[in-house]
Order: C-alpha cells, then sequence, then structure tokens
C-alpha cells in the first residue's frame, strides 16, 4: 500500500487516501492471460473490498482509496480474498 496522503485529528484517528501497489510473485506464468483479483484493504476503521485485473502481466487497479483509521499508527495492508481466471 502506498499512502498517497494523511491528515490525523489527534485521538480521532485519520483520513487517509492510499493506492494499492500490487506484485505477483507466485510460480504459474502470466504473461498471458486474465484474473480478476479481489481484495480487502485492513486496519481501517472498516474494512474496503476492491476488484483489480491481471491481465497479461500487467495489473489495472483503482487510482486511490479514500478510508478513516481509529489512530496515526494504524497499519494498513491488502490482502487477496479471491482470484478467478477471465479466459
Amino acid at each position: 500500500m502506498k499512502t498517497r496522503s494523511k491528515e490525523c485529528f489527534g485521538s480521532a484517528g485519520c483520513n487517509v487516501t492510499v493506492q494499492i501497489d500490487p506484485d505477483y510473485a507466485g510460480n504459474q506464468d502470466v504473461s498471458s492471460g486474465s484474473w480478476e483479483i479481489t481484495y480487502e484493504i485492513r486496519g481501517g476503521e472498516d474494512p474496503v473490498v476492491e476488484t483489480m485485473t491481471l491481465e497479461d502481466g500487467t495489473f489495472s487497479f483503482p487510482e486511490e482509496q479514500f478510508l478513516q483509521t481509529t489512530s496515526s499508527n494504524s497499519k494498513l495492508t491488502a490482502v487477496a480474498t479471491r482470484v478467478d481466471s477471465l479466459d
């Protein structure tokens, strides 16, 4: 996750704008084919569910997500929750 902006309000938490920074670390050749990947951004007040695609080795994903955290120390992570082949 890349943090694009962060505005904190003391004990009230923070407004954070993030962008996913995906990377493929598997053994399968992904230079051809298409997949839809559902992922969840965790660590905010509420989880955010989004979808990206991996097509012929290139990721396409939402530009940015806005979320709120309970503190400035909250760690945000993205976890893949589902992968579907589109071929």
